[in-house]
């Protein structure tokens, strides 16, 4: 399997988590705790998503530096 399939699956993946995530929070209705909980994981999980699609760019891009 391809690295881009590989992202594409990985992204999608989050996505359903972030909007399952926000469909709890809409459900709870206006209590406070669970809301922050909710919106604290997606944005964990966006970061997460982020961080690793991103560390192996910087690596690569930093070896090339590197050797230059």
């Amino acid at each position: 399997m391809s690295l881009e399939i590989v992202g594409l699956i990985t992204t999608f993946v989050l996505g359903i988590f972030i909007l399952i995530g926000a469909f709890i929070a809409l459900i709870v209705g206006n209590k406070d705790k669970i809301v922050e909980f909710c919106i604290g994981l997606a944005f964990g999980v966006i970061c997460t998503l982020s961080v690793t699609d991103l560390i192996p760019e910087i690596m690569e891009n930093l070896k090339t530096f590197l050797i230059l």
